[in-house]
């Protein structure tokens, strides 16, 4: 697309233009030798064919030296990759989000794991001073007796 709206179609329009010159050049010779009534048709087509060359020179200078087609393009082209890209990096965003929030998940029932293996600790250093406690006792008991 790049190379047809730089080189080629400006190459395209003012080859178009130069043949519609030679068609205009070429029916007013033919209108001088026949000079007479079939004049005035000749004339209302030489002007149908000049409209239409002045449409095409003002196409070629809407293509021509501010390429406002060429940039269109280039604008669609870019903001299409740029939505592209947004779109990306909105995923990679989101899988980066989950991917903490599954540290933090993780760290969170870690945490939980810790404080269960402490109370079970604390539970069973509380069993064995209870134990000592009841030993003791019984010991005390006995040597009374």
């Amino acid at each position: 697309v790049f190379v047809y709206t730089e080189l080629i179609h400006p190459l395209v329009m003012w080859s178009l233009v130069q043949v519609e010159h030679l068609v205009v050049y070429a029916l007013h010779l033919v209108g001088f030798l026949l000079y007479g009534p079939q004049n005035y048709v000749l004339s209302r087509l030489r002007r149908r064919l000049r409209h239409k060359r002045h449409v095409k020179i003002a196409m070629t200078w809407f293509e021509g030296p501010y390429r406002t087609a060429v940039r269109r393009v280039q604008r669609y082209w870019r903001a299409r990759q740029m939505r592209k890209r947004a779109a990306y990096l909105l995923e990679r965003i989101e899988q980066q989000k989950d991917a903490f929030e599954a540290r933090k998940a993780y760290q969170a029932a870690r945490k939980h794991l810790d404080d269960l293996e402490a109370a079970a600790t604390m539970k069973r250093r509380l069993e064995e001073r209870h134990d000592r406690a009841e030993v003791k006792a019984l010991e005390a008991f006995q040597q009374r007796q």
